[in-house]
């Protein structure tokens, strides 16, 4: 079908959808500071942002690099390495194994740096290094383990998303490194586009108030690697730093130095849901508490007089000046050298100050922060700002990123929130049934893991700080739970009390994957607080701050957690050996098998999933290939398992069998007539928790039917179909009511919400919940707002057939907006005409792809001739992103006649069987019995029902006969991927069938 717009998949190039903005998860509708239903817009995703997990691989990538080779040689001299490449660059994102000693003792940064940078060029074969213009980045040593981080520039511009890194022992052995070496890169690094043109061009997209708003930067370029799933493509571009005032935004911006086009963009502010005590008379934890006084430390006291000075209290609150003499004033407010708190209501700022004090005969003087100077969220913020910084500060003394006067933002005239915009803390005001937020410690201690995450990047090299949504938010989680040794977060946030997060969970990767980067988080704050069960407080705080040492980050969660994992136990070795494991190994790998994030992450679990098949008689074989990409984590052939369920009964677990090659074949048993078959698979790491394929709960079971089908009904929705939208009095939704169109593409932070395509493969219309005017209105806009929304299908006669069972395909995402997870999809079937109705699903899980439905009807109710079903999207209170779409409507029965041939060898009755392959590319064999000689056609149709080509036309003898169609038209010429059907014609009987051709 020709298209009168441009290609939907590429109408995706360009549209801007939100990034990292991130929301804080909470039951009162008064929390979003989104519109219910239509998350705010104005990240710029790269192309590699939307699965990039297949750019990281296990197997060595094919072509010229020739990586199994070089690789090959690389062990044979060095046994007991573990390699993740890089598909794209042809080289190890990551290496880590036994240690290989490259120096002596390293025992200073100019050591670690040479030896780094000479196995890096000594291995230039493996790591591309030798050609490759490396400037150090950073060197860190923390305990035993050096860091040494390079940057690669082209023509002198530094690159962006490029890991060059080394781990190295003190002893001087390398044991861990990964190196992202581009090279063959075209680009001309002269800009054609100012810094202050950049400036105005990175507001592309976004409502900017030049009254509030401003934009900053320009002047330092970059060279952005956008990569696509085969190659990388490469822009120069300009760094501008936008920020919004309502609401805040802090815009890391990336503008084409060549063309203007804003190629990436992505938010600094970082919102968050964490509750803690704070104060001068402070909360003890909580706003809730009644409050104490408790010293405060790190606040700057101004000595006035001779012999005056600014002199900063302990962490008994105890502050000195000697030698002042005469009459002196003291003045503080709170302030220090590693917080400086102001108000944002417009109030007077905390202040004490005293005058006409004579030391002789007042030698001690009191500076009391009471409710008469200063206000609770001032004294709250400034308290626990400072116990954050002690503590990373006791953690890694080292660290001095954030060692100034941030500052502290309080009683910003919002609600239910907080964040970190890049520089500094903001806490809003109480109302809505929230806490002042600058009053909740474990808001504060979460929003300072932010900064922590950010300038510790910076600091060793990464120049974006830390990107994952998901990881910022888990660690900061983690930095609230380590300062206070307690897991739920945000505790008091609530008036009344309750609490946000609590990072004793069961939350699992990849189960509860829902792409709310608060919710995904958990994953990763879940596994360090069962570390800190098992190994206790102080090592966990070690581990959990220098496994950033190794900057684990990607636009990918999965890789992120990945990386994670390795680092965790990079920062816990004692030998810079891995392969002979860690101290504490055992422990590592079962916090995080706990979560789905240890060794089981290195393993994949392909197979192509079963067609329908005829084969009644023969046991069905299954096959999967499981891999890894480690060998410290190899698979364990004997947790591969196939599990089934037969007609919706129960599970069935099966062991599947290696065959070489990463191969596991296992089987079925022959099943009868008209049996629904749903299968999945199990498979793990040596020391492993168990994966999934399909790989989450959101994505269906594999599934096929078994028998000679009869095709029914099939409605691709190309046409105008008979179905009615919001049948009953109880469809109240305002937008978002069902429509029958070629629908518009939406997403957020470059996950789909609404599909760009429909499912039928040669079509272009399906049944979806709205449509935007354009793809570039913001996600949201024509969701299921305001109730629900139901379509229902005509009524069907299936009295009278065999087994019947209908077939869809349908789209259904809950989990991209505010309020994630909270919506139900229905799907109701009722063989009385919709006077009473069944469960067909019933269902939170989101599915962000085209899932596969079957069910037998008789698995539910009786077949009769009043069947009809409906589809039921709906976004109940609190108002959240809902979208959801149906297509490839299917009903099929079962030829009961069909159960063998005689022994004569005769077929005894008529027979259209079901072409094979299917689906087929290029050819396909069709089979049928004809029990009399006669005259028969065999003609090739479209799904509009025009006839593509005649097979057959003529007379034909009884018996078994056989066409090939090798998917061309009448003319000759090839005809499109898609579905069509065949029909034959003999005597009396009459048959069509379906077939899908897929190149």
């Amino acid at each position: 079908m020709i298209r009168t717009r441009p290609s939907r998949r590429a109408r995706h190039v360009g549209r801007l959808s939100l990034l990292l903005f991130v929301l804080l998860v909470c039951a009162s509708p008064a929390f979003a500071v989104q519109t219910p239903g239509s998350p705010a817009n104005g990240a710029v995703p790269l192309p590699q942002e939307s699965g990039r997990a297949a750019f990281i691989t296990a197997a060595p990538p094919a072509g010229p690099a020739k990586a199994a080779a070089i690789w090959g040689d690389f062990t044979a001299r060095h046994s007991g390495w573990d390699v993740l490449w890089n598909a794209l660059t042809a080289t190890p994102h990551r290496a880590f194994g036994a240690g290989i000693r490259v120096a002596g003792t390293i025992a200073t940064p100019q050591q670690a740096q040479a030896a780094a940078l000479g196995f890096l060029r000594s291995e230039s074969a493996l790591t591309r290094a030798a050609g490759a213009d490396l400037q150090l980045a950073a060197t860190e040593q923390a305990g035993r383990v050096w860091y040494v981080h390079f940057q690669q520039r082209f023509q002198g511009v530094p690159l962006l998303l490029t890991d060059v890194t080394v781990r190295l022992d003190v002893d001087g052995s390398v044991f861990a490194f990964g190196s992202d070496t581009r090279t063959g890169i075209q680009l001309d690094v002269v800009p054609t586009v100012d810094a202050a043109t950049a400036r105005v061009l990175a507001r592309a997209g976004l409502v900017f108030d030049p009254n509030a708003d401003s934009a900053s930067g320009g002047d330092e370029l970059y060279v952005l690697p956008l990569e696509t799933a085969t190659a990388a493509d490469y822009a120069l571009v300009r760094r501008v730093r936008v920020s919004q005032a309502e609401p805040p935004h802090e815009w890391d911006t990336f503008v084409d130095a060549h063309s203007g086009l804003v190629r990436w963009r992505f938010d600094r502010v970082r919102y968050a849901s964490v509750s803690g005590t704070v104060t001068g008379l402070v909360h003890p934890q909580s706003p809730e508490d009644v409050p104490q006084t408790l010293p405060v430390r790190d606040c700057a006291v101004t000595v006035t007089g001779t012999g005056g000075a600014v002199v900063q209290s302990d962490v008994t609150g105890l502050y000195s000046r000697t030698g002042v003499s005469g009459t002196i004033s003291l003045t503080a407010r709170m302030r220090g050298p590693f917080a400086a708190v102001s108000r944002n209501d417009g109030g007077s700022t905390a202040l004490f100050s005293q005058s006409g004090i004579n030391p002789n005969v007042s030698p001690v003087v009191d500076i009391p922060f009471t409710n008469a100077n200063s206000i609770q969220p001032e004294r709250d913020t400034f308290y626990n700002t400072t116990r954050a910084h002690a503590y990373i500060k006791g953690i890694d003394p080292s660290f001095v990123a954030l060692d100034h006067a941030i500052p502290v933002l309080v009683n910003i005239p919002q609600t239910c929130n907080a964040f970190w915009d890049g520089t500094g803390l903001n806490f809003f005001a109480a109302g809505a049934g929230c806490n002042n937020t600058g009053s909740v410690s474990d808001v504060v201690f979460h929003e300072y893991g932010h900064g922590i995450n950010d300038n510790l990047y910076v600091s060793l090299g990464s120049p974006l700080g830390m990107i994952n949504g998901a990881l910022h938010e888990g660690t900061a989680d983690i930095n609230a739970a380590m300062v206070e040794d307690d897991p739920v977060i945000g505790q008091g946030f609530f008036v009344g009390g309750g609490h946000i997060r609590d990072l004793v969970n069961t939350n699992t990767w990849p189960r509860d994957v829902s792409g709310e980067v608060h919710t995904d988080g958990l994953i990763i704050g879940g596994a360090f607080w069962d570390l800190r069960l098992l190994v206790g407080l102080s090592t966990t705080q070690h581990l959990a701050h220098f496994a950033k040492y190794g900057l684990p980050d990607d636009v990918d969660t999965h890789i992120a957690y990945e990386e994670v994992f390795l680092e965790t136990l990079v920062a816990d070795d004692d030998d810079g050996n891995l392969a002979n494991q860690t101290p504490h190994w055992s422990q590592i790998l079962q916090a995080f098998n706990q979560h789905g994030i240890g060794p089981s992450l290195y393993v994949a679990i392909a197979h192509t999933e079963h067609a329908d098949t005829v084969d009644m008689a023969n046991s069905l074989a299954i096959a999967a290939t499981v891999t890894s990409g480690s060998a410290l984590f190899a698979v364990d052939p004997s947790s591969v398992q196939l599990v089934y369920t037969l007609d919706g009964g129960s599970e069935t677990v099966a062991p599947m069998t290696p065959a070489g090659g990463g191969v596991f074949n296992g089987a079925i048993p022959a099943q009868p007539l008209g049996t629904l078959v749903r299968y999945s698979f199990r498979a793990s790491a040596a020391g492993g928790s168990p994966i999934t394929l399909p790989e989450t709960p959101q994505v269906l079971p594999f599934s096929f039917l078994v028998g000679p089908q009869i095709q029914q009904v099939l409605q691709t929705f190309e046409a105008a179909a008979s179905w009615t939208v919001n049948p009953n009095a109880d469809d109240t939704a305002t937008t978002g009511r069902w429509v029958q169109a070629d629908p518009i593409g939406s997403n957020v932070d470059g996950v789909p919400a609404q599909p760009e395509d429909d499912h039928t493969l040669a079509g272009v219309q399906c049944f979806v919940t709205g449509n935007a005017a354009s793809p570039a209105d913001p996600a949201g806009t024509e969701d299921v707002d305001g109730g629900k929304t139901t379509l229902q299908t005509p009524v069907f006669n299936l009295s009278g057939m065999h087994h019947p069972a209908i077939r869809y395909w349908r789209w259904y995402t809950n989990n991209l907006g505010s309020a994630p997870g909270t919506d139900v999809w229905r799907v109701k079937i009722s063989n009385d005409g919709g006077t009473t109705w069944s469960d067909v699903e019933n269902t939170l899980l989101s599915a962000n792809v085209w899932s596969k439905v079957i069910v037998r009807v008789e698995d539910i109710l009786a077949p009769t001739d009043q069947v009809r079903l409906r589809f039921i999207a709906e976004d109940a209170p609190p108002g959240s992103l809902v979208e959801a779409a149906v297509d490839d409507f299917e009903i099929v029965s079962f030829d009961a006649t069909d159960v063998g041939t005689p022994s004569s060898g005769l077929p005894q009755r008529y027979l259209l069987a079901q072409n094979r392959p299917n689906p087929f590319n290029p050819s396909t064999m069709i089979a049928f019995d004809l029990p009399q000689a006669g005259h028969a056609t065999l003609r090739i149709y479209d799904v509009s029902g025009r006839m593509i080509r005649s097979l057959l036309a003529g007379e034909l003898t009884e018996g078994s006969h056989s066409v090939r169609w090798d998917g061309r038209d009448a003319n000759g010429a090839a005809v499109a991927s898609g579905t069509y059907l065949y029909r034959i014609e003999a005597g009396d009987f009459q048959a069509t069938r379906s077939m899908s051709l897929v190149k």
